[in-house]
């Protein structure tokens, strides 16, 4: 109760209590919201008059409603958005409570509240964003939410709570930025972000390259089906292990340093720059045998010609194993391969091929790679002169030097020779390889040939050894008897009818020697020449006198000449010793051989063959033979053909036949024709015969001059080479090979001519 005390009394009541008072109250905050606790606030505290303590009670009403609230605070979880709070706050000095104080609030709404967050909380490129929201509304009214998204401060056109997966990208930062709002109003944003980081890379397998590595190599480590879902390169770490062992981290592994049968691994590790993906590990593989190697290989000389042998200079023969090596050459030219030695012959190519080696290097076991050398183009080699020989080594003055060339082109080039011509020392104008003696040198001149071979790039000369002209002998004189048919009374000089001038110009003497009946005669007298005549009373009936001249040119004897008084002269001439039959040409149908031969003393002189037609084959053939008749004189004979005559024919019958012989003197020597399965044509070779006397004996010999004869037959067949009698001989038998209606075979015999003397 309140102590009143009357004024009378004041002052015998000073032990009287009086309450507190003056107390002025507020609720904080002023305009509260659901989401506010009310707290009240002492604006102006109480004071007490008798400055006791002073201590508060606290009563709420809810719309005038008492409350269970009995502190200085209301939790904002009791209120409701409307209601209207009162408190009324009591002082109290614990003995009397003073005037109480009140205040009130109204309860506005509040506003929604959200925590926003997104998953997830470290993305990858190619992860979805999702923004996660908590929503808080204190009137527990329901909340509707705004998103705003934004990729590096850029706004996208997404309204929704999710970003897809193939909008985001390594790096970017994207924030999201949700509003809450109740059926009042909107609450305040709640925003959150996230960067978007780096996908690790993987990779499927590894693998050493090469598969089958040897010491030569450099090893690799190869992966397969490496993926970054961020599109970074393939990259990796590389661990590298031999039986077993860690010995590198390089990208590549040279494997010199190990031996052949190590097992080698590698382990790759995808890296992309800032993650690491899961290691693999390849398989172990064997470092098999090293193929031995070759650094280079250099051939020489540079320009090398033929018959130049090439050699071929290695630098650099390696075995990493330490092995053994031997080297395999392969030497082309003009890209074919022409040897296989260490060495090319120089007789292997020619001027203008192009020359390589390949070298290939092996250890027994492996082969390495073959090495190409430098390429060489072999230069020009001049053609050689190898000999020059004079012939004769003693020519007189009228005869011609010839010059022998033995020369060749080691290229197979054509080349050609000039002659240059020396005479005593003097280049003399005569070109060729001849050099006449009656034009360019006289007697005891020396004489010698320069010879130069020459292709089209260059020469090369040859001097021959110098010879020297000799004094030519005079020739023998032409002698007769004078008178040439003496009687017994007559003396004999033995005359010089004809002399040629000597070659060298030089005055001629002769001596004159006589034999009578084979012994020497001394007492000969002169008429002309010293002893070149025999008196008539030296002579005596039957007396064989030979005289001998012998020619002399102050330096040299010429030849002896010698004539015989009282030599008969031949009176006729046939064929002698031995038969040699000449090559049966012909066809190829077989036949009977027949050998015709022409009566004795006789030789063949023609043929008469029988023709299936004009242009035909030899239906049939004869020889024809005759004797030659002598008329001599005193040093010659003329020959002339005797009377000639068919011999048999041989074969069947045609219907043109044709007939040739050899001139007048002449006889065949040899034949030449055209067959096939028969004898198609036939052509005779004819020569003379020549009968002398050279003062003392006659002689007959086959003349060098030949005679064709007209060709009998036709066009058919083929040609067949020259067949003829050997030299000297002429033919006195013909051979036929022949069959019932045809000619296929040709021969000739033939025999050395022979004089005869009746």
């Amino acid at each position: 109760m309140r102590c009143v005390i009357p004024p009378v009394l004041l002052v015998l009541a000073v032990g009287c209590n009086q309450p507190p008072d003056g107390l002025v109250v507020a609720i904080n905050p002023d305009a509260p919201t659901t989401s506010d606790p009310l707290v009240v606030e002492l604006t102006q505290a109480a004071t007490d008059p008798n400055g006791h303590d002073i201590t508060y009670q606290y009563a709420w009403t809810v719309d005038d409603q008492p409350s269970e609230v009995d502190a200085d605070t209301v939790p904002a979880e009791l209120t409701a958005a409307g209601q209207v709070w009162k408190v009324s706050v009591t002082p109290s000095d614990s003995r009397d409570f003073g005037p109480a104080a009140t205040a009130e609030v109204t309860i506005a709404n509040s506003p929604p509240t959200v925590e926003v967050s997104i998953t997830p909380e470290d993305p990858r490129q190619g992860d979805a964003l999702t923004a996660s929201v908590e929503k808080f509304d204190a009137d527990g009214e329901f909340v509707d939410v705004k998103y705003a998204w934004t990729v590096d401060g850029t706004a996208v056109n997404n309204r929704t709570d999710r970003v897809a997966a193939s909008e985001t990208v390594r790096g970017q930062v994207w924030e999201v930025v949700v509003t809450p709002s109740d059926a009042e109003g909107s609450g305040e944003p709640s925003s959150a972000s996230v960067t978007i980081g780096n996908s690790g890379p993987s990779v499927v397998s590894a693998a050493v390259a090469p598969a089958r590595p040897s010491r030569a190599d450099t090893a690799t480590c190869v992966g397969t089906g490496f993926e970054d879902p961020d599109g970074d390169p393939e990259g990796y770490e590389v661990s590298w292990s031999v039986d077993g062992t860690e010995v590198s981290t390089d990208t590549a592994l040279p494997l010199a340093p190990y031996a052949k049968g190590s097992k080698l691994a590698c382990t790759l590790t995808p890296f992309d720059g800032t993650d690491r993906g899961d290691p693999v590990t390849s398989p172990a593989v064997t470092l098999v045998n090293a193929p031995p190697s070759l650094a280079s290989v250099t051939i020489g000389p540079a320009a090398p010609r033929t018959g130049t042998t090439i050699t071929a200079t290695l630098d650099g023969v390696t075995d990493l194993d330490g092995d053994a090596v031997t080297l395999r050459y392969s030497w082309t030219v003009d890209g074919a391969e022409r040897s296989i030695g260490e060495t090319l012959p120089g007789n292997r190519f020619v001027r203008g091929q192009r020359i390589q080696v390949a070298v290939t290097p092996t250890d027994g076991t492996s082969v390495g790679e073959p090495v190409l050398s430098n390429v060489l183009t072999a230069a020009n080699t001049p053609p050689i002169v190898a000999s020059v020989t004079l012939d004769p080594a003693d020519p007189d003055t009228e005869t011609d030097v010839v010059a022998t060339v033995t020369a060749s082109d080691p290229d197979g080039d054509a080349y050609t020779l000039t002659y240059a011509w020396s005479v005593d020392g003097t280049v003399v104008a005569a070109s060729g390889d001849t050099l006449a003696g009656d034009t360019w040198f006289d007697k005891h001149d020396s004489i010698s040939v320069a010879v130069t071979a020459t292709d089209t790039e260059s020469g090369m000369a040859l001097t021959s050894d110098t010879i020297y002209a000799i004094n030519t002998p005079p020739a023998g004189p032409e002698l007769s008897f004078s008178p040439a048919e003496p009687t017994a009374e007559e003396d004999v000089q033995c005359a010089i009818d004809a002399q040629d001038p000597d070659l060298d110009d030089d005055s001629i003497s002769y001596t004159f020697a006589w034999t009578r009946n084979g012994s020497s005669f001394s007492g000969a007298s002169t008429t002309t020449h010293t002893g070149d005549t025999i008196d008539a009373g030296d002579r005596s009936e039957g007396d064989e006198w030979v005289c001998t001249v012998t020619p002399h040119d102050g330096e040299d004897n010429g030849p002896d000449v010698s004539i015989v008084l009282g030599a008969p002269a031949p009176t006729g001439v046939s064929g002698g010793g031995t038969l040699h039959d000449t090559t049966l040409a012909g066809g190829s149908m077989p036949g009977t051989v027949y050998d015709d031969a022409c009566p004795s003393g006789q030789f063949v002189v023609g043929i008469s063959g029988d023709l299936t037609s004009s242009s035909g084959y030899f239906a049939e053939l004869a020889p024809r033979c005759a004797p030659m008749s002598l008329s001599c004189g005193t040093r010659t004979c003329t020959v002339t053909t005797g009377s000639i005559t068919t011999g048999t024919y041989r074969g069947g019958s045609g219907s043109y036949l044709h007939t040739e012989d050899c001139p007048s003197g002449e006889v065949a020597s040899g034949f030449i024709g055209r067959a096939g399965w028969y004898m198609d044509q036939l052509t005779l070779r004819c020569r003379p015969l020549e009968v002398t006397f050279d003062g003392a004996d006659w002689t007959v010999d086959v003349g060098s001059t030949y005679s064709d004869l007209p060709s009998i037959g036709g066009t058919g067949g083929g040609a067949f080479s020259r067949v003829d009698c050997v030299t000297g001989e002429v033919a006195t038998r013909a051979t036929i090979r022949a069959a019932s209606s045809q000619v296929d075979g040709f021969r000739l015999g033939c025999q050395v001519p022979e004089l005869s003397f009746d």
